[in-house]
């Protein structure tokens, strides 16, 4: 995974124009994954509690907290995780901060839902069995690990590892996941294709959607 000091670069100078800060084009994103939480989450007397991971401008955890839940959002970027304080200072249920890696978030919390929105392709393969290991951890029994990124039929990937326009970076296609992660105490509940249409890049892209339940 990328630096903190080479995400704090990022949004320093792409805070307004890089791609995932813009999220009009995730509407039914949001609708997807809430249909897939009142289908698969275990439902009780408290609200349920979720973070967002790598959570970019936030609006995705937020969305969530107007729906009841309890929000953190996390970012390696303290940059960015300032600008959040700012930006969602007085929102109820919602809790911004900083922490470099799953095993770093609080210990005292565990969430019903975690969502690392288009993370892993920006994540070796090598690391993919260590950051669910650490998400596990940090979840509830039945909790639910909602995962994207870059599918293998994608226009860009699948000629040539994708640089990114902002992070000039290598990112790799993720629908070997669940092969990295078969060994742990989780089963995929859902494993399938998504096509999003990015309007920075005047193009759809391919990504990969997974929802990986901890048993």
């Amino acid at each position: 995974m990328y630096s903190k000091k080479f995400w704090d670069e990022i949004y320093i100078n792409h805070y307004q124009d890089a791609p995932w800060m813009d999220d009009s084009w995730k509407t039914n994103v949001y609708k997807t994954i809430e249909e897939d939480v009142a289908l698969y989450a275990r439902q009780g007397n408290r609200p349920l509690h979720l973070l967002d991971y790598g959570c970019g401008n936030g609006r995705m955890g937020y969305y969530f907290s107007t729906l009841g839940m309890v929000v953190d959002l996390s970012d390696i970027s303290s940059v960015l995780v300032e600008r959040l304080k700012e930006e969602y200072e007085g929102c109820k249920n919602v809790r911004v901060f900083r922490t470099a890696t799953p095993k770093a978030l609080f210990r005292r919390e565990k969430y019903d839902i975690v969502i690392a929105w288009n993370l892993f392709h920006h994540l070796k393969p090598t690391t993919w069995h260590q950051f669910v290991s650490e998400f596990l951890d940090r979840m509830k029994m039945g909790g639910l690990l909602f995962i994207s990124g870059w599918d293998k039929d994608d226009a860009v990937i699948k000629d040539d590892h994708n640089r990114a326009r902002y992070t000039q970076h290598i990112t790799w296609f993720i629908n070997d996941l669940p092969v990295y992660i078969q060994d742990l105490p989780c089963e995929v509940l859902i494993d399938r294709k998504l096509e999003e249409e990015v309007p920075v890049f005047a193009t759809k892209r391919q990504f990969r959607y997974f929802v990986v339940k901890k048993k």
